[in-house]
């Protein structure tokens, strides 16, 4: 008879921004209790053909958001035998020691999940299992051997994770490592260096700089690897026995991503209702209004013939991450007719993974964004989200632009932000595109700030808001344009980095202005 066990972390506590190290291993050593954050299996893992799946599901029963590591850069997670050759283990986090590896410019993408909300996961390998290794030294070639049981680990933090790394760095960066002892002058060097200061961190994250990419920063935060010099990344565990895996210690190829080239069409048929495999974040279904939510979840199979649109996705798909494990609030299968006859099935997740016929992952970042502008009422929905994930960037740099909490002077706060990312580099134009919105080609910015919301101001007081292209513009809802998007409307940001999509005059004088 086989036997599961979820293996849970320790209760949530609110993690200063730099934790004892102490802590860490009392969280992954802690293994019993009712203790509010689970990992828990929803079917047994299989080998199915030439296939190990398992479906599993991430449980936040706690009192604070958790922050789950998604991906681990071109190294997206580690796949080898345990030790004793009995375990086959998947791990995916980043706390790993620096002598395990040596891996410069290595990061992290860690997603969001609300206290009380749950997400699903899935795993799936092809079989043979061949090793994928991150931070563990490769073994000797080995002829096929199995594993009875089956270990998933994936690292996570808790509470407001891009808050705390930004207060770390704003500690780091004001005090004087002289006025420090040396133990902490040592550990902010190690911060300093690895993040590189407050505004690398938030352009290492702008969508500026991601070109397609479309990260929802209230939802998902990038970190670079830093040798543990960023404590208080916890362990979510899963363990499985009773199972029968092969494993072929050698060494293989990259898996190749899917070849549509040749693709004539593509049937889009969808197994969930659109609206999460679109728009997976909350925030970002947020927007929505309910008769969008009713036009996506009535979409079921799209056809898509346009030359042009399958040459895209087909460079789109070429660019994938391998991967093992999905994110799922939302699929698709996709049937794509090529011109040699071959018929290729995907399914997509939440338009960010890929799973192929032979049950390898891909990851990409991008989220395909030639599948979400398959159809006008879809890509106009997905320009708006992008134009709130800038905005939501542009409230960073204001929360973040003096060391005493203060907003820029409106009359120059496009100028004051608009900072290049290392001390005596040049503002170039570069920067420029984060202030425009991505319906709109012309001008240098879309946006306006109101001068009468200041840091301390209410949460609800409007910020940032749409409105005609001028730099540096500041001023009330005189400025506000509906125009930018289609269906009519426009963005408003509120002090505590809430977006709404305004539709109506009579939204718009209910919000707060001063």
């Amino acid at each position: 008879m086989r036997r599961y066990t979820t293996v849970m972390t320790a209760l949530f506590v609110c993690l200063p921004a730099v934790a004892q190290s102490q802590l860490q291993d009392q969280a992954r050593s802690s293994v019993k209790g009712d203790i509010g954050v689970a990992a828990v299996s929803l079917h047994d893992p299989r080998v199915s053909g030439d296939v190990l799946t398992w479906e599993f599901q991430i449980r936040n029963d706690s009192t604070e958001d958790i922050w789950i590591c998604d991906t681990m850069g071109s190294k997206s997670y580690q796949a080898c035998l345990s030790s004793g050759n009995a375990a086959l283990l998947v791990q995916r986090y980043l706390d790993f020691p620096p002598e395990s590896l040596s891996l410069t410019g290595a990061w992290g993408g860690y997603s969001r999940l609300r206290k009380g909300e749950t997400c699903m996961r899935l795993m799936s390998l092809p079989v043979p299992i061949q090793p994928q290794y991150a931070f563990s030294e490769p073994r000797r070639e080995r002829p096929l051997e199995y594993a009875a049981c089956v270990t998933l680990e994936i690292g996570y933090y808790s509470g407001d994770l891009p808050a705390t790394i930004l207060d770390m760095l704003r500690d780091t960066e004001a005090t004087p490592l002289s006025e420090t002892s040396r133990d902490v002058a040592s550990e902010k060097r190690g911060v300093a260096y690895w993040f590189g200061g407050t505004q690398t961190f938030l352009m290492f994250n702008e969508n500026a700089f991601y070109e397609d990419r479309l990260l929802n920063r209230s939802e998902w935060v990038a970190i670079p690897y830093t040798s543990q010099s960023l404590k208080g990344e916890r362990i979510l565990r899963l363990d499985a026995d009773g199972v029968r895996i092969p494993y072929l210690e050698q060494e293989r190829a990259a898996p190749r991503q899917p070849d549509l080239d040749q693709c004539t069409q593509i049937e889009m048929k969808f197994k969930t209702t659109a609206s999460g495999f679109f728009f997976p974040y909350v925030d970002e279904q947020s927007l929505l209004s309910s008769a969008e939510q009713q036009y996506l979840r009535s979409l079921q199979t799209i056809v898509i013939k346009d030359r042009a649109v399958l040459d895209s996705i087909a460079d789109e798909v070429a660019e994938g991450m391998c991967d093992a494990l999905v994110a799922d609030h939302g699929a698709a299968e996709l049937t794509c007719h090529c011109t040699d006859g071959r018929v290729i099935s995907l399914t997509v997740y939440d338009c960010s993974y890929i799973v192929d016929q032979r049950g390898q992952v891909f990851k990409y970042l991008s989220r395909l964004p030639s599948l979400r502008t398959i159809t006008p009422q879809v890509r106009g929905l997905d320009l708006r989200a992008r134009c709130a994930s800038q905005l939501e960037d542009l409230w960073y740099r204001l929360r973040t632009h003096h060391k005493n909490k203060t907003y820029p002077a409106p009359r120059q706060w496009c100028d004051d932000i608009l900072v290049s990312p290392k001390p005596g580099v040049g503002r170039q134009d570069v920067f420029i595109p984060l202030f425009c919105c991505p319906t709109q080609p012309q001008g240098r910015s879309h946006y306006a700030m109101n001068p009468d919301c200041k840091y301390d101001s209410p949460p609800d007081m409007v910020l940032l808001f749409e409105a005609k292209p001028g730099w540096n513009q500041h001023g009330g809802p005189e400025l506000f344009s509906f125009d930018n998007h289609d269906p009519k409307g426009g963005l408003v940001l509120l002090n505590d980095g809430t977006m709404k999509f305004i539709r109506t005059e009579e939204e718009l004088k209910q919000l707060r202005w001063k």
